[in-house]
């Protein structure tokens, strides 16, 4: 009996950002389909969800690894098994094992429709389990394998199917790595798949959005969804409609609030899902509540047993100005425990076993938290699938120093001296040997250049050092056509990948916050190079750290106990002569390895902007245009400097709407106050505002060192008009046209002309693989107004060399009597182009804009090739 199903499956695809599945497989009538091996464990490329509305994806899961099939003979990529058979992976072919398994079912039931089919496809399927025997998390496998007979039995043993996805809610938070510490998400268990999400919650906690998709077969009334069991006071849900018709999908969403008195252990619930007549399903949920750690005198410790794939959760609280936290987990015998710290926000900590040691009194893992998030982290232990009991002991350690004040805000002149008194209060564990000392924020930058062929590696080592505080690395590439794909890698001193970042053109910044010392690289890996020359770039790397600040002596007590107090003195002293007027930095109190900070920032009577003091324009030609606007700033300098002082004067040009007409950048030197001047060329006003009155916006004064001195506070306005300055003759309005015909590569280029003229335009043109494919020039006479100047490249090179690929015009340089107006490294890119797509020969056109000396029309054969023009009845060719 013939079927009018539309039923959509689609494979899963490994979608950006790395946990994410995208359109099409996003779709919620969709059935997306991930792929597992033969023995039942997640395919490494097979992607995970959620989708960006945090619905669960995939739904299901089917073979895909090493799948045989028939082939058409001579394919290169296939392994083949023999002449018809080949073998290959992917969720392409977990996709047809799918739709083969829609057939049989559509054959077997009655009418069915294709929400039927995804109800009795995801009730039937089978939890698949990871290398460690854990159920694999939903968000991998979906509701599980699929199981055809399953499927098949539900189907003969009801008259309506409903199904849900996802069919189990396990609270918890998401597990993320932290801001500079790389890209992928998930808890490394020793399982094939990292676990995405961390399933306890802490009394206060929220689990909220989850997002449930529900189908059914048959037309439903008197629809209901709710909660019950221990959790049903704690859960909030949306309600489904009362009507639902056949073959519909419904999404509803529903959250949890841990009430804030709820106590430590596992709480559970369902959410069920009727009709007047009958129970249809029930979706179970299970909560598992943190148990407190209370610290005491700075401390606090706990102790556990665990067995196979087992958690303990803890959860602690830390407050505002909490400088530090350690907690250190050890054990006995030959299991592999795991400590993970997750803070309010989910970004996870996992315990490092370097920290520790493996000799004879155990094991040990610790995990240090510097300046914690305010809140409560998530202290978890994991026995990766220990075969016995295995004991455990967790201690914490604790360290906050509260500062009244909590920072140092002054304002004097040069030369003068302060004095402030700081009480201390110690209300975590006792600090010993402490000691203090005024430091101030430094950063220095460096740049290298190197290039790499496909698939080989470059590297730059870097050393860090105990005083730096973070590396900052940005790849520049000189790609103009963005067709080369380079990986930046920042490895650490014990040679593994921290952070990675792929793609095409610049990259970066890569930053690790608080580096181990040792020496760090820089690596940029060619992933897919195109060219024989390989792929320049620039690394611009940054290093951060601190410096003593000199103009601070300290004295303060050298120990304090748990919960006592103390004074802490600081001297500040300005010197006689200082350009800058602002200068932030701390007060670092240390003891040992751990170490706090007090503000300071100190606001310094000396140099000062003092705003437009000079403003004129300049006529060149007499045509009542501006060619110049030159501003004039000035500069207030306290007192005579024996040698000039440099300095930065930087700011920004903008029109009567606040659009940035010209970046003001100016390097100068001086030794009493005085006026600096400023010249933007009356073409770029006219070309890039709008509209009048001007005015400069973010006027800021710096040292060479690039040093905060001083900032205009007041308003800045001048009182002209973009339409008051010179023009430029013509200029390209950045719009292009593809007029390829078959025979030619054509690309129309549009400008604006302002001044009548002949006018030179030309650009060269390569493909993906940046291999040059023609270079051409257009002379044309124009008119005042929009043009479009045709350049008509050769298609020759591109038709021997025979790539499908996109076409890029680089280098286009608008001239005027031999002056240029104006140049665009990179203009261009088509869609791609076949060359099999262009006449094989050489073409001929006429040129309707070019003429020869006698007036006679040129006939171009096209690019390189040359101009055909008659003179004197004789063809000439050049």
């Amino acid at each position: 009996m013939a079927k009018d199903v539309l039923l959509l499956l689609v494979p899963v695809v490994v979608a950006l950002p790395p946990g994410l599945i995208d359109s099409p497989g996003d779709g919620v009538k969709v059935v997306t389909v991930g792929a597992a091996d033969s023995s039942g464990r997640m395919a490494g490329f097979s992607g995970s969800g959620p989708t960006r509305d945090d619905r669960v994806k995939p739904d299901v899961v089917a073979p895909g690894v090493d799948i045989i099939s028939t082939v058409p003979a001579g394919l290169k990529r296939p392994v083949y098994v023999d002449d018809y058979y080949a073998r290959e992976s992917g969720t392409s072919l977990s996709t047809p094992v799918a739709a083969g398994m829609a057939a049989l079912l559509l054959q077997s039931g009655d009418n069915l429709t294709a929400a039927g089919v995804k109800a009795a496809m995801t009730r039937g399927a089978q939890k698949l389990r990871s290398s460690q025997g854990e159920i694999y998390e939903e968000y991998y496998q979906g509701t599980g394998m699929l199981d055809a007979l399953a499927s098949y039995e539900l189907l003969q043993n009801g008259s309506n199917i409903c199904g849900v996805v996802p069919d189990v809610w396990n609270a918890g938070r998401w597990a993320y790595l932290p801001a500079g510490k790389g890209v992928y998400v998930g808890l490394d268990t020793g399982a094939d798949r990292p676990q995405k999400k961390m399933y306890a919650l802490a009394p206060g906690d929220e689990d909220w959005n989850l997002r449930f998709v529900f189908f059914s077969d048959k037309d439903l009334e008197g629809v209901k969804n709710q909660v019950q069991g221990e959790v049903s006071g704690w859960v909030s849900i949306q309600a489904l409609p009362t009507s639902i018709a056949a073959n519909d999908q419904k999404v509803f969403s529903a959250s949890i609030a841990v009430p804030e008195d709820a106590g430590p252990g596992l709480y559970n619930g369902s959410i069920d899902i009727s009709t007047e007549e009958e129970r249809l399903m029930e979706i179970p949920i299970s909560v598992n509540v943190a148990a407190p750690l209370s610290v005491n005198g700075g401390v606090a410790n706990r102790t556990g047993l665990l067995s196979g794939n087992g958690w303990d959760y803890y959860y602690l609280e830390t407050s505002s100005g909490s400088a530090e936290f350690q907690a250190t987990l050890s054990w006995q015998g030959q299991a592999n425990l795991d400590l993970f710290l997750l803070s309010p926000t989910s970004e996870y900590y996992a315990g490092d076993p370097s920290n520790g040691s493996e000799e004879s009194d155990g094991h040990r893992e610790s995990g240090r938290i510097q300046s914690p998030t305010s809140g409560r982290w998530l202290v978890a232990v994991h026995s990766e699938n220990a075969s016995e009991d295995v004991g455990y002991r967790l201690d914490l350690e604790y360290f906050m120093l509260e500062s009244e004040p909590r920072r140092w805000n002054l304002e004097t002149g040069a030369g003068a001296s302060a004095q402030a008194q700081f009480a201390l209060h110690n209300v975590g564990k006792s600090l010993e040997n402490i000691s203090y000392s005024g430091v101030i924020d430094s950063s220095t930058s460096e740049e290298r250049e190197g290039s790499v062929q496909h698939k080989e590696t470059w590297e730059w080592a870097v050393n860090a050092s105990n005083s730096t505080n973070k590396l900052s690395a940005t790849l520049l590439t000189d790609d103009k056509t963005n067709s080369s794909e380079l990986a930046l890698v920042m490895e650490n001193p014990e040679g593994q990948p921290y952070d990675a970042l792929l793609g095409a053109g610049d990259l970066g910044p890569l930053e690790v916050s608080s580096p181990e010392s040792g020496t760090w690289k820089v690596k940029v890996f060619g992933n897919d190079v195109r060219g024989d020359e390989g792929q320049g770039f620039r690394i611009l790397l940054k290093s951060y750290g601190q410096d003593p600040w000199s103009w601070i002596d300290t004295d303060g007590p050298a120990r304090l106990e748990s919960n006592q107090s103390g004074i802490l003195t600081a001297n500040l002293t300005i010197p006689e002569r200082i350009a800058q007027t602002r200068r932030d930095g701390y007060i670092k109190i240390s003891s040992e390895s751990h170490s706090f900070e007090i503000p300071v920032s100190v606001t310094i009577s000396g140099t000062r902007l003092e705003g437009l003091s000079e403003e004129n324009v300049t006529d060149r030609d007499g045509d009542g245009l501006f060619d110049l606007l030159t501003l004039g700033f000035g500069v207030n300098i306290s007192e005579d400097a024996a040698d000039p002082l440099q300095y930065s004067l930087k700011g920004v040009l903008t029109d009567c709407n606040g659009s940035r007409i010209e970046e003001l950048d100016k390097r100068f030197s001086l030794d009493q106050s005085g006026i600096v001047s400023v010249d933007i060329r009356g073409t770029d006003i006219w070309r890039s505002g709008e509209c009048g009155p001007l005015a400069v916006e973010n006027l800021i004064l710096y040292d060479l060192a690039g040093t905060y001195i001083d900032r205009f506070e007041g308003e800045i306005e001048i009182d002209h008009d973009p339409d008051e300055f010179q023009p430029p003759a013509a200029y390209l309005t950045g719009e292009y046209v593809n007029r390829t015909d078959g025979e030619y590569i054509i690309i129309g280029v549009n400008l604006t002309v302002v001044k009548p003229g002949r006018y030179e335009l030309k650009g060269t043109i390569v493909n993906d693989y940046k291999e040059e494919l023609d270079s051409e020039s257009e002379e044309v006479n124009l008119q005042a107004g929009n043009a479009t100047v045709e350049l008509g490249f050769d298609s020759e090179e591109f038709v021997k060399i025979d790539e499908v690929s996109r076409i890029h015009l680089l280098d286009l340089v608008l001239s005027r009597d031999g002056t240029e107006l104006e140049r665009e490294e990179y203009a261009y890119v088509t869609d791609e182009m076949d060359p099999k797509a262009f006449a094989s020969g050489p073409s001929i056109r006429i040129d309707p804009n070019a003429v020869s000396p006698s007036g006679r029309p040129v006939v171009r054969l096209g690019g390189s090739r040359g101009v055909v023009r008659m003179e004197n009845d004789t063809a000439v060719i050049s």
